[in-house]
């Protein structure tokens, strides 16, 4: 994937566009013309996309880390739950859990 695309990738996930993130960071939008056609721009535009869009800059350069994940809508409704529950009884609750629920399904199943 080149520069440009790669950019206009994370810019899209953050609902902005690559011309309002250039004029975010004080640059021109003409860059964007180069870019299509294959430029590269300089180490410090790249650090300053970067700090703008909240990716690291390998990220924003090559795009090798950015993966967009979709929470599934049950996993989603647990993790609400379980940011409602106090952390310092989180670990009673994942032992609750693993003694009294994971391991009945394990036997079930042995016993299947």
């Amino acid at each position: 994937m080149d520069f440009y695309e790669n950019i206009r990738r994370i810019c899209a996930a953050r609902n902005t566009t690559v011309s309002e993130a250039l004029k975010q960071i004080g640059k021109t939008t003409a860059l964007t013309g180069k870019w299509k056609n294959g430029s590269i721009p300089s180490a410090q535009i790249i650090a300053d996309l970067s700090d703008y869009l909240n990716v690291s800059m390998d990220v924003a350069y090559r795009g090798s880390e950015f993966v967009e994940k979709q929470i599934p809508d049950e996993d989603q409704k647990w993790l609400d739950i379980i940011h409602q529950i106090p952390e310092e009884k989180h670990a009673m609750l994942q032992d609750f859990l693993r003694t009294h629920i994971v391991r009945k399904y394990e036997e079930k199943g042995k016993n299947a």
